[in-house]
Protein backbone atom coordinates (compact mmCIF):
# COMPACT_ATOMS: atom_id res chain seq x y z
CA UNK A 1 0.00 0.00 0.00
CA UNK A 2 2.41 2.51 -1.27
CA UNK A 3 0.55 4.66 -3.45
CA UNK A 4 -0.10 8.61 -3.43
CA UNK A 5 -3.81 8.49 -4.04
CA UNK A 6 -4.64 12.35 -4.22
CA UNK A 7 -2.41 15.68 -4.14
CA UNK A 8 -4.82 18.80 -3.79
CA UNK A 9 -2.25 21.33 -4.95
CA UNK A 10 -4.48 24.18 -3.59
CA UNK A 11 -5.17 23.13 -0.06
CA UNK A 12 -1.70 21.27 0.35
CA UNK A 13 -2.99 18.30 1.48
CA UNK A 14 -2.22 14.99 0.18
CA UNK A 15 -3.76 11.71 0.57
CA UNK A 16 -1.29 8.69 0.69
CA UNK A 17 -1.29 4.98 1.65
CA UNK A 18 0.94 3.61 4.98
CA UNK A 19 3.27 1.97 2.98
CA UNK A 20 4.89 4.78 1.01
CA UNK A 21 8.55 5.46 2.22
CA UNK A 22 9.20 8.93 3.63
CA UNK A 23 12.34 9.11 1.07
CA UNK A 24 9.88 7.94 -2.04
CA UNK A 25 6.93 10.00 -0.98
CA UNK A 26 9.34 13.27 -0.70
CA UNK A 27 11.58 12.48 -3.60
CA UNK A 28 8.21 12.83 -5.56
CA UNK A 29 6.43 15.96 -4.29
CA UNK A 30 10.30 17.49 -4.84
CA UNK A 31 9.47 17.39 -8.38
CA UNK A 32 6.06 19.13 -7.84
CA UNK A 33 8.21 21.89 -5.86
CA UNK A 34 6.63 20.35 -2.87
CA UNK A 35 7.91 18.55 0.89
CA UNK A 36 6.44 16.69 3.35
CA UNK A 37 8.82 18.33 6.04
CA UNK A 38 8.89 15.19 7.80
CA UNK A 39 12.51 14.23 7.44
CA UNK A 40 13.47 11.04 9.94
CA UNK A 41 16.85 10.13 10.10
CA UNK A 42 15.43 6.39 8.85
CA UNK A 43 14.02 8.16 6.08
CA UNK A 44 15.25 5.56 3.49
CA UNK A 45 13.19 2.76 5.33
CA UNK A 46 10.58 4.70 7.43
CA UNK A 47 7.27 4.41 6.15
CA UNK A 48 4.39 6.94 6.31
CA UNK A 49 2.67 4.27 8.88
CA UNK A 50 5.46 3.62 11.17
CA UNK A 51 5.96 7.21 11.49
CA UNK A 52 2.37 7.61 12.83
CA UNK A 53 2.79 4.57 15.14
CA UNK A 54 5.59 5.46 16.67
CA UNK A 55 4.72 9.21 16.72
CA UNK A 56 7.77 9.93 15.01
CA UNK A 57 9.48 13.15 14.74
CA UNK A 58 12.38 14.58 11.80
CA UNK A 59 15.19 17.28 11.66
CA UNK A 60 12.48 20.11 10.91
CA UNK A 61 10.56 19.42 13.46
CA UNK A 62 11.60 22.53 15.69
CA UNK A 63 9.43 24.82 13.16
CA UNK A 64 7.25 22.16 11.13
CA UNK A 65 6.33 19.91 14.21
CA UNK A 66 6.78 15.90 14.67
CA UNK A 67 4.59 13.69 12.75
CA UNK A 68 1.03 14.54 14.85
CA UNK A 69 1.34 18.17 13.18
CA UNK A 70 1.64 16.63 9.43
CA UNK A 71 -1.14 14.10 10.09
CA UNK A 72 -4.89 15.75 9.29
CA UNK A 73 -7.08 12.65 8.98
CA UNK A 74 -6.29 8.65 9.01
CA UNK A 75 -7.84 5.54 7.41
CA UNK A 76 -8.02 2.87 10.22
CA UNK A 77 -9.04 -0.64 9.90
CA UNK A 78 -9.88 -1.64 13.51
CA UNK A 79 -9.11 -4.83 14.77
CA UNK A 80 -12.63 -6.51 14.55
CA UNK A 81 -12.39 -5.51 10.63
CA UNK A 82 -14.63 -1.99 10.24
CA UNK A 83 -12.71 0.65 8.44
CA UNK A 84 -13.12 4.38 9.82
CA UNK A 85 -11.54 7.52 8.26
CA UNK A 86 -11.12 10.24 10.74
CA UNK A 87 -12.85 13.48 10.17
CA UNK A 88 -11.05 15.90 7.04
CA UNK A 89 -9.15 18.41 9.34
CA UNK A 90 -7.89 18.22 13.28
CA UNK A 91 -9.20 21.29 13.78
CA UNK A 92 -13.14 20.70 14.54
CA UNK A 93 -15.41 20.52 17.95
CA UNK A 94 -17.05 17.17 16.09
CA UNK A 95 -16.42 15.30 19.26
CA UNK A 96 -12.86 13.75 20.13
CA UNK A 97 -10.05 14.04 17.96
CA UNK A 98 -9.83 10.19 17.14
CA UNK A 99 -7.14 10.58 14.49
CA UNK A 100 -4.77 11.56 17.41
CA UNK A 101 -5.88 8.06 19.17
CA UNK A 102 -3.88 6.36 16.78
CA UNK A 103 -0.94 8.28 16.51
CA UNK A 104 1.91 6.95 18.82
CA UNK A 105 -0.51 3.61 19.37
CA UNK A 106 1.85 1.80 17.60
CA UNK A 107 -0.43 -0.48 15.74
CA UNK A 108 -2.14 -1.63 19.30
CA UNK A 109 -5.34 -0.05 18.63
CA UNK A 110 -5.76 -1.42 14.61
CA UNK A 111 -4.05 -0.53 11.63
CA UNK A 112 -3.63 2.62 9.71
CA UNK A 113 -3.56 2.39 6.08
CA UNK A 114 -3.84 5.60 4.72
CA UNK A 115 -3.53 9.24 5.64
CA UNK A 116 -4.04 12.77 4.92
CA UNK A 117 -1.19 14.64 5.25
CA UNK A 118 -0.44 18.49 5.00
CA UNK A 119 2.23 19.45 2.61
CA UNK A 120 4.77 22.22 2.41
CA UNK A 121 6.52 24.58 -0.20
CA UNK A 122 9.56 23.59 -1.07
CA UNK A 123 11.69 26.44 0.37
CA UNK A 124 13.61 29.12 -1.53
CA UNK A 125 15.83 30.35 1.13
CA UNK A 126 17.85 28.53 3.54
CA UNK A 127 20.03 30.48 6.47
CA UNK A 128 22.49 28.39 8.94
CA UNK A 129 23.99 29.92 12.32
CA UNK A 130 26.61 27.73 14.52
CA UNK A 131 27.05 29.56 17.87
CA UNK A 132 29.93 27.45 20.61
CA UNK A 133 29.31 27.88 24.00
CA UNK A 134 31.43 27.79 26.79
CA UNK A 135 28.36 26.67 29.13
CA UNK A 136 25.66 23.96 28.16
CA UNK A 137 23.53 26.15 30.65
CA UNK A 138 23.75 29.28 28.50
CA UNK A 139 23.05 27.40 25.27
CA UNK A 140 20.19 25.66 26.72
CA UNK A 141 19.01 29.21 27.99
CA UNK A 142 19.77 30.78 24.49
CA UNK A 143 17.55 27.87 22.74
CA UNK A 144 14.86 28.36 25.22
CA UNK A 145 14.57 32.17 24.45
CA UNK A 146 14.90 31.43 20.97
CA UNK A 147 11.76 28.90 21.15
CA UNK A 148 9.79 30.96 23.05
CA UNK A 149 10.11 34.27 21.65
CA UNK A 150 8.36 33.44 18.15
CA UNK A 151 11.73 32.65 15.83
CA UNK A 152 11.16 29.57 14.06
CA UNK A 153 14.05 27.68 13.12
CA UNK A 154 13.79 24.50 10.94
CA UNK A 155 16.61 22.88 12.61
CA UNK A 156 17.70 23.32 15.99
CA UNK A 157 20.45 20.58 17.34
CA UNK A 158 22.73 21.50 20.47
CA UNK A 159 25.78 18.97 20.76
CA UNK A 160 27.25 18.67 24.12
CA UNK A 161 31.05 18.56 24.48
CA UNK A 162 31.58 14.99 23.84
CA UNK A 163 29.34 14.88 20.95
CA UNK A 164 30.58 17.85 19.05
CA UNK A 165 34.48 17.29 19.16
CA UNK A 166 33.57 14.19 18.40
CA UNK A 167 30.34 12.86 15.94
CA UNK A 168 29.91 16.49 14.85
CA UNK A 169 33.38 17.19 13.96
CA UNK A 170 33.67 13.70 12.27
CA UNK A 171 30.36 14.62 10.22
CA UNK A 172 31.51 18.05 9.07
CA UNK A 173 35.25 18.02 9.04
CA UNK A 174 35.80 21.06 11.55
CA UNK A 175 37.93 20.80 14.63
CA UNK A 176 35.28 21.81 17.44
CA UNK A 177 35.79 21.34 21.61
CA UNK A 178 32.75 23.63 22.61
CA UNK A 179 29.51 22.61 22.98
CA UNK A 180 27.73 24.02 19.60
CA UNK A 181 24.75 24.90 18.31
CA UNK A 182 23.49 24.13 14.53
CA UNK A 183 20.51 25.95 13.34
CA UNK A 184 19.00 26.38 10.03
CA UNK A 185 16.12 28.67 8.74
CA UNK A 186 13.86 27.92 6.06
CA UNK A 187 10.90 29.76 4.02
CA UNK A 188 9.40 31.52 0.94
CA UNK A 189 10.96 35.20 1.51
CA UNK A 190 15.22 35.56 2.06
CA UNK A 191 14.31 38.54 3.93
CA UNK A 192 12.59 37.22 6.64
CA UNK A 193 15.04 33.93 6.85
CA UNK A 194 17.97 35.96 7.10
CA UNK A 195 16.25 38.16 9.64
CA UNK A 196 15.13 35.00 12.07
CA UNK A 197 18.49 33.85 11.57
CA UNK A 198 20.40 36.95 12.50
CA UNK A 199 18.09 37.36 15.59
CA UNK A 200 18.68 34.20 16.57
CA UNK A 201 22.50 34.54 15.91
CA UNK A 202 21.79 37.84 18.67
CA UNK A 203 20.09 35.81 21.07
CA UNK A 204 23.05 33.53 21.18
CA UNK A 205 25.62 36.02 21.28
CA UNK A 206 23.87 37.63 24.67
CA UNK A 207 23.96 34.56 26.27
CA UNK A 208 27.91 34.04 25.75
CA UNK A 209 27.97 32.72 22.14
CA UNK A 210 30.67 32.65 19.71
CA UNK A 211 29.57 32.44 15.96
CA UNK A 212 31.47 30.13 14.06
CA UNK A 213 31.47 30.05 9.83
CA UNK A 214 28.15 29.09 8.82
CA UNK A 215 29.47 26.99 6.28
CA UNK A 216 29.25 24.26 9.27
CA UNK A 217 25.58 23.91 9.31
CA UNK A 218 25.30 24.31 5.14
CA UNK A 219 28.05 21.23 5.45
CA UNK A 220 25.52 19.56 8.34
CA UNK A 221 22.88 20.15 6.43
CA UNK A 222 24.24 17.59 3.23
CA UNK A 223 25.45 15.20 5.36
CA UNK A 224 22.79 15.06 8.11
CA UNK A 225 22.19 11.47 7.85
CA UNK A 226 25.70 10.38 7.85
CA UNK A 227 25.40 9.67 11.73
CA UNK A 228 23.53 6.44 10.75
CA UNK A 229 26.12 4.68 8.42
CA UNK A 230 29.72 3.37 8.83
CA UNK A 231 31.97 4.92 9.24
CA UNK A 232 29.96 7.07 11.67
CA UNK A 233 27.32 4.74 13.61
CA UNK A 234 28.78 2.10 15.62
CA UNK A 235 28.73 -1.85 14.77
CA UNK A 236 29.57 -5.02 15.81
CA UNK A 237 30.92 -6.33 18.32
CA UNK A 238 30.48 -2.47 20.02
CA UNK A 239 27.11 -2.52 22.38
CA UNK A 240 25.40 0.88 21.66
CA UNK A 241 22.07 2.64 22.00
CA UNK A 242 20.21 5.86 22.62
CA UNK A 243 17.88 7.04 25.43
CA UNK A 244 15.58 9.27 23.84
CA UNK A 245 13.53 11.68 26.66
CA UNK A 246 11.58 14.71 26.95
CA UNK A 247 10.89 17.27 29.22
CA UNK A 248 9.84 21.14 29.60
CA UNK A 249 12.30 23.65 29.95
CA UNK A 250 12.22 23.52 33.67
CA UNK A 251 13.60 19.90 34.12
CA UNK A 252 15.60 19.48 30.17
CA UNK A 253 18.73 20.45 32.32
CA UNK A 254 18.56 18.33 35.26
CA UNK A 255 17.46 15.40 32.56
CA UNK A 256 20.61 16.40 30.86
CA UNK A 257 22.97 15.65 34.29
CA UNK A 258 21.35 13.20 36.03
CA UNK A 259 20.90 10.97 32.79
CA UNK A 260 24.32 11.03 31.63
CA UNK A 261 25.34 10.42 35.48
CA UNK A 262 23.69 7.69 35.71
CA UNK A 263 24.45 5.58 32.26
CA UNK A 264 28.38 6.45 33.16
CA UNK A 265 27.83 5.05 36.80
CA UNK A 266 25.74 1.90 35.22
CA UNK A 267 28.65 1.22 33.38
CA UNK A 268 32.09 -0.31 34.75
CA UNK A 269 34.81 1.59 33.79
CA UNK A 270 36.97 -1.42 32.12
CA UNK A 271 34.32 -1.40 29.18
CA UNK A 272 35.77 2.00 27.88
CA UNK A 273 31.98 3.64 27.90
CA UNK A 274 31.32 6.78 25.28
CA UNK A 275 28.18 8.86 25.58
CA UNK A 276 27.72 11.46 22.69
CA UNK A 277 24.23 13.34 23.54
CA UNK A 278 22.76 16.42 21.70
CA UNK A 279 19.36 17.84 22.14
CA UNK A 280 17.56 17.46 18.38
CA UNK A 281 14.37 18.52 18.83
CA UNK A 282 12.95 21.85 20.56
CA UNK A 283 9.37 22.95 20.88
CA UNK A 284 8.02 25.52 22.41
CA UNK A 285 7.68 24.08 25.96
CA UNK A 286 10.75 22.79 26.36
CA UNK A 287 13.74 20.17 24.44
CA UNK A 288 14.45 16.75 24.32
CA UNK A 289 18.02 15.20 24.83
CA UNK A 290 19.40 12.06 22.23
CA UNK A 291 21.74 10.13 24.38
CA UNK A 292 23.64 7.73 22.50
CA UNK A 293 26.09 5.73 24.50
CA UNK A 294 28.92 3.19 22.84
CA UNK A 295 30.99 0.41 24.76
CA UNK A 296 33.39 -0.34 21.97
CA UNK A 297 33.48 -4.06 22.71
CA UNK A 298 31.30 -5.84 24.26
CA UNK A 299 31.27 -8.69 26.63
CA UNK A 300 32.11 -12.00 24.61
CA UNK A 301 29.58 -13.81 26.48
CA UNK A 302 26.06 -13.20 24.79
CA UNK A 303 24.03 -12.87 28.01
CA UNK A 304 26.51 -10.56 29.59
CA UNK A 305 26.99 -8.08 26.89
CA UNK A 306 22.71 -8.41 26.95
CA UNK A 307 22.53 -8.16 30.97
CA UNK A 308 24.90 -4.83 30.50
CA UNK A 309 22.96 -3.17 27.61
CA UNK A 310 19.79 -3.65 29.12
CA UNK A 311 21.42 -2.37 33.12
CA UNK A 312 22.51 1.04 31.15
CA UNK A 313 19.28 1.14 29.45
CA UNK A 314 17.18 0.78 32.91
CA UNK A 315 19.70 3.55 34.61
CA UNK A 316 18.99 6.05 32.40
CA UNK A 317 15.38 5.75 31.78
CA UNK A 318 14.68 5.61 35.48
CA UNK A 319 17.42 8.85 35.83
CA UNK A 320 15.37 10.84 33.31
CA UNK A 321 11.83 9.76 34.74
CA UNK A 322 12.86 10.77 38.25
CA UNK A 323 14.55 13.83 36.52
CA UNK A 324 11.33 14.69 35.36
CA UNK A 325 11.58 13.83 32.10
CA UNK A 326 8.34 12.25 29.86
CA UNK A 327 9.67 8.45 28.95
CA UNK A 328 10.45 8.88 24.76
CA UNK A 329 10.25 11.89 22.71
CA UNK A 330 10.30 9.64 19.11
CA UNK A 331 11.58 6.65 18.70
CA UNK A 332 8.74 4.87 20.30
CA UNK A 333 8.02 2.53 22.59
CA UNK A 334 7.94 -0.99 21.67
CA UNK A 335 8.67 -4.08 23.67
CA UNK A 336 12.20 -2.28 24.89
CA UNK A 337 10.82 0.31 26.87
CA UNK A 338 7.57 -1.41 27.45
CA UNK A 339 8.03 -2.00 31.52
CA UNK A 340 8.60 1.80 32.04
CA UNK A 341 5.03 2.18 31.01
CA UNK A 342 3.66 2.07 34.56
CA UNK A 343 6.06 4.11 35.80
CA UNK A 344 5.16 6.73 32.95
CA UNK A 345 1.49 6.62 33.09
CA UNK A 346 0.41 5.24 36.94
CA UNK A 347 -1.45 1.87 37.70
CA UNK A 348 -4.57 3.90 36.31
CA UNK A 349 -3.38 5.26 33.63
CA UNK A 350 -2.41 2.24 32.35
CA UNK A 351 -5.92 0.62 32.96
CA UNK A 352 -6.98 3.43 30.65
CA UNK A 353 -5.19 2.98 28.25
CA UNK A 354 -5.90 -1.45 28.98
CA UNK A 355 -9.81 0.04 28.59
CA UNK A 356 -9.68 1.53 25.28
CA UNK A 357 -7.66 -1.43 23.81
CA UNK A 358 -9.93 -3.92 25.21
CA UNK A 359 -12.85 -2.01 23.94
CA UNK A 360 -11.58 -2.12 20.31
CA UNK A 361 -9.40 -5.38 20.66
CA UNK A 362 -11.74 -7.69 22.14
CA UNK A 363 -9.44 -10.61 20.66
CA UNK A 364 -6.33 -8.61 21.34
CA UNK A 365 -4.85 -9.42 17.88
CA UNK A 366 -3.27 -5.95 17.22
CA UNK A 367 0.11 -5.76 18.45
CA UNK A 368 0.07 -7.46 21.49
CA UNK A 369 2.59 -7.05 24.18
CA UNK A 370 3.30 -3.54 22.76
CA UNK A 371 3.51 -0.27 25.54
CA UNK A 372 3.01 -2.70 27.98
CA UNK A 373 -0.82 -3.12 26.59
Amino acid sequence: MSAIRHLDDKSLTCVVEAGLSCKNFEANLNTRGLSFTHYPASAEWATIGGSIAARGSGVLSSKYGKIEEHILNVEWVLPTGEIVTTPAVPRHAAGPELTQLLVGAEGTLGIVTAATVRLRLLPRHRAFIVVAFEDLSDAIEAGRVIMTSGLKPAVMRLYDRQAASHSLARAVETPLDQATFVMMFDGEYAELVELEAALAARVCAGHGGTALDESIGAIWWERRYVFYYPPYAPELPSIWGTIDTVADFAHIEAVYHETTAAIKAACPPEYNLSLNTHFSHWYEWGSMIYARMKIPVAPPDLDAAKALHDAIFKAGIEASLRAGAVLNDHHGVGMRLAPFMTQQYGDAGMEALRRVKRALDPANISAPGKLGL
